[in-house]
């Protein structure tokens, strides 16, 4: 009751702040931050947040776009109410990072990604390539940017000609390559020159392509060339969602494991993870124990009911954390896990796994909200059931 009514009494004073934020004199955001830092259990996020939640009106809204503070820009940029005018004026930002947001509005134009297509700094471009709305031809134009960096980028997207992906290819660069090796639109016989390479970030890339046949995929996993190159190539292979039940079976198991740090415990633990793994199999990669393997089953949607509730009762905060996100956990055993008063580390662990339950009921969720950790707080307020929760209500 104490907190809430001190919450309650720090209303009045954000409300008060707020238009701070707005002013130009970055000394007087700086102390209204502070202020509220300082009365508050607020993080400065959560702040601007608590400022947008309704219409600013176009006037602030052009006092943001304005500001000293790229923060704040970035606000005004991504914002749908922003007029073209401005939102092109913004393009020539001092901030890579403001320029960046510029494209994330939903009124960006075609003329506006023609023209950071060309922007003199390469991590715009580097963005920009990777962006779901950007036309072919500027994605094309970036396939043959002047930094390998933006050119691995634009290499990974499958709307790519054929014609330009050979290009690309034919350049030789590593980085490139690593790029193309993620598109699963890469031609065939591209894809089984790079499954050759014995660059090891390459192999990685081709072993976790789904486009991989079947065939090759057991030709990688049987050579041995090097024992990083043939890790990676595993490490790959666990990832692929098409690499066949017999590989994955055989990736769950090693007896040479010696600790959670060994490269073959993590792919046990990706393999742990997959729901194609038979019920066997699981059982028996649960009776062999290790962290890593005991995380993944408590993630795994399909890991039986019996194993979920052990692993619900284990000491590893990892464990914890990862049984508490699982979809297929029951809400009475989520209740559970959040009465519980254990240790603080495994406290924490299950709230942060159930913040990102997507089945946590929305009591839990409210409260949440209202947590001390930071994080816990900022992930239960995005989180998809939080839309039902009145807005007067999430405020208090």
């Amino acid at each position: 009751m104490k907190r809430i009514a001190m919450s309650l009494m720090c209303i009045g004073v954000i409300f008060s702040l707020a238009g701070c934020f707005l002013d130009e004199n970055r000394v007087t955001r700086v102390v209204a931050t502070k202020y509220l830092k300082s009365h508050t259990d607020m993080t400065e996020r959560e702040i601007r947040k608590f400022i947008q939640k309704d219409d600013i009106g176009q006037e602030r809204l052009l006092e943001l776009a304005k500001s000293k503070s790229w923060n704040v820009r970035i606000f005004a940029a991504i914002n749908e109410n922003l007029p073209n005018e401005y939102l092109e004026r913004m393009l020539d930002d001092k901030s890579w990072k403001v320029v960046r947001a510029c494209s994330w509005n939903p009124n960006f134009t075609t003329d506006m990604f023609e023209k950071l297509t060309h922007h003199k700094d390469k991590r715009v471009r580097s963005s920009l390539a990777t962006h779901d709305r950007l036309p072919l031809e500027n994605l094309i134009t970036l396939s043959k940017d002047e930094a390998p960096w933006v050119r691995r980028q634009a290499a990974k997207d499958p709307r790519l000609p054929e014609t330009e992906m050979r290009r690309l290819f034919l350049e030789g660069n590593h980085l490139v390559k690593r790029g193309l090796a993620e598109n699963y639109k890469i031609p065939m016989d591209i894809l089984m020159i790079l499954s050759e390479e014995d660059d090891h970030q390459v192999r990685v890339k081709v072993a976790s392509n789904p486009s991989l046949p079947e065939i090759d995929m057991r030709r990688l996993f049987s050579e041995k060339k090097s024992a990083l190159l043939h890790s990676r190539t595993k490490e790959g292979l666990a990832k692929n969602p098409n690499t066949p039940i017999d590989i994955l079976i055989e990736l769950s198991k090693d007896e040479s494991i010696i600790t959670d740090h060994h490269p073959k415990m993590k792919q046990r633990g990706q393999a742990a993870q997959n729901p194609k793994l038979p019920e066997t199999e699981m059982r028996r990669l649960f009776r062999e124990g290790g962290r890593l393997v005991r995380a993944g089953l408590a993630v795994n949607p399909k890991v039986p009911m019996d194993i979920l509730m052990t692993l619900s009762e284990d000491e590893d905060p990892v464990v914890r954390k990862q049984v508490a996100s699982n979809p297929s956990l029951p809400e009475k055993d989520m209740r559970r896990l959040f009465s519980e008063k254990g240790r603080a580390i495994m406290n924490l662990s299950t709230r942060r796994g159930l913040v990102k339950n997507p089945n946590t009921p929305l009591d839990i969720l409210i409260e949440l909200s209202r947590d001390k950790n930071k994080y816990i707080r900022s992930d239960a307020l995005q989180h998809p059931k939080m839309k039902q929760y009145p807005k007067t209500e999430q405020d208090k």
